[in-house]
């Protein structure tokens, strides 16, 4: 229960710190991912989070730390894969969190959302 409360950031912070490797693993394995791919991408949208909570741009932004590429995911990507997607735009962003919300509800809805949107805003990737 106390991990649903906490920040973003804090959950994170917690797992980086967490001496006990192998359940970091499973966890990284529960997700599909190898472990130092799931401590990227928790960083990076640690940052993403910050920057949404805060109102700031990030369209055009250029993401840092990078996040760590898992290798060919054909279900990573929102519609096209592309070798020459940057792992520190907002498209590898989405498709990272398309990705993981896949892996706890298979359903989601989230491509549909976000080409809705641009759709309604006349935005062109």
């Amino acid at each position: 229960m106390v991990l649903e409360v906490l920040s973003f950031g804090t959950l994170f912070n917690l797992f980086r710190l967490f001496a006990n490797t192998q359940a970091k693993i499973k966890v990284a394995k529960h997700f599909k991912l190898h472990l130092s791919v799931l401590e990227s991408w928790m960083q990076s949208l640690n940052v993403v989070r910050n920057k949404c909570a805060h109102h700031e741009r990030f369209w055009d932004l250029s993401i840092r730390p990078l996040m760590t590429n898992q290798g060919d995911r054909s279900c990573l990507w929102l519609s096209q894969p592309s070798a020459l997607t940057s792992t520190n735009k907002i498209y590898y962003v989405l498709s990272v969190l398309h990705f993981l919300l896949v892996q706890i509800t298979p359903k989601a809805s989230l491509c549909d959302k976000v080409f809705r949107s641009m759709n309604d805003y006349d935005l062109n990737c």
